[in-house]
Formats: C-alpha cells, sequence, structure tokens
C-alpha cells in the first residue's frame, strides 16, 4: 500500500527561469499597393497672335480727273446775242493765248487748258474791253454777272493780249474803216452791222482800260 501521501514531499520539475515571450512582428499584408494619384498638369492659356497679313488699306477719295478743258460762260453790254465773236483767254503759266467763239448764248466752245495751267489770268471776246481778274480753273466758268464793256475795236489780237488796251482814237479809226460792214470788233451790239448804235459803246466806254 501506499503509505500517507501527506508524507511525501512534492517538488515539481519547474525550470529555474522562464525566458520572456518571443516578440511576433507582423508580416505585412502583400496585397495590391495602392496607385499613387497623378497631380493633374494645367494646362497654359494660350493667347491668340493676330495674323501679321497686310495692313488694311486706307480709302482715299476719289477726286475724279482733272478737267482738260473750260468753258466760260459771258455777258457783253453792248450785245444780247454775241454773233459768234472770237474770245481770247491767257491762262497763268503761257504768253499763248488760246482763242475760241461765242455763241448766241454767251459761252464759249470748250477751251484747252494747258499742261500746269491753275487760273485764267485774262479774257477778251472781240471788240471788248479785257476782263484780267486771276480765275481758278474749273470746267464751267460763269462771269455774266461782269459785263465786259465795248468799244476796243482796235485791240484784239489773237498773238497778244496786249495791244492797246484802252478805248480811244484808235478804236475810233479802226470802227470807221468797218462802218456798214458785220465785222466783228466794231459790231459791238451784234446787229450784222457797223453803225451808229455801235459809235455809242466807243463814246461811253472811252477811256477805259479795263471790264471789271
Amino acid at each position: 500500500s501506499i503509505g500517507d501521501p501527506s508524507s511525501v514531499t512534492f517538488t515539481p520539475n519547474m525550470p529555474t527561469s522562464i525566458p520572456p515571450a518571443p516578440t511576433l512582428t507582423p508580416t505585412p499584408t502583400t496585397g495590391v499597393a495602392p496607385t499613387a494619384t497623378s497631380t493633374p498638369t494645367v494646362e497654359p492659356t494660350l493667347t491668340p497672335t493676330p495674323t501679321s497679313g497686310a495692313p488694311a488699306p486706307t480709302a482715299t477719295p476719289t477726286t475724279g480727273a482733272a478737267a482738260s478743258s473750260i468753258t466760260l460762260k459771258l455777258k457783253l453790254d453792248a450785245c444780247s446775242t454775241a454773233n459768234a465773236r472770237q474770245v481770247a483767254v491767257k491762262f497763268n503759266n503761257t504768253a499763248t493765248l488760246s482763242v475760241s467763239t461765242l455763241t448766241t448764248q454767251g459761252t464759249t466752245g470748250a477751251i484747252p487748258i494747258p499742261a500746269g495751267a491753275t487760273s485764267i489770268t485774262s479774257i477778251m471776246p472781240e471788240g471788248y474791253l479785257p476782263y484780267s481778274v486771276a480765275t481758278t480753273i474749273a470746267t464751267n466758268i460763269d462771269l455774266s454777272a461782269t459785263p465786259l464793256k465795248a468799244g476796243n475795236a482796235d485791240g484784239f489780237n489773237t498773238g497778244s493780249l496786249i495791244n492797246n488796251q484802252i478805248i480811244n482814237s484808235l478804236d475810233y479809226t479802226a470802227f470807221r474803216n468797218n462802218l456798214n460792214t458785220a465785222v466783228a470788233n466794231s459790231d459791238f451790239d451784234c446787229s450784222g452791222r457797223v453803225d451808229a448804235l455801235d459809235f455809242s459803246s466807243i463814246v461811253a466806254n472811252w477811256g477805259k482800260t479795263q471790264s471789271n
């Protein structure tokens, strides 16, 4: 028989020391790594560059072609029909006279303008004193507000406008030599006949040198 168990000494079989518990290092999960979100790139704002082509042309007003001839409208103080007498015209840049014919309406035919001319300096119909006022060139020039003075029977000369431009005894002599004819430089009233009525114009304008 087993004796009294209480008389048996029980010594537990224990280690002299307990080693520390091991430190557990967690093992990372090897799943899919997160994808990094890329930083958006800011596109620059593009400013349109204007096309540098040829500049737009500047509009130039059209002035039309320069006049190549003029027409004059005249009034003769002793004549209402003008009976186709000649008219001498002097331009500012030439000594040469331009000659036209005055119609029964008191207008001339087209008178060519010399190159470079800018004005008319003198106008003289047959039998009349000159109108010597600088007149700017235009296609149609109306001088009918100034009646031209009759009686200059000796003064008209298509070669020169300076030919005794004063009504005096030379004009009376020319008038007397043309009496009872139809010579325009003495037929001041345009009646078609040189007579006593024309002589009255010489008397009225005696000593005058200009129509203006």
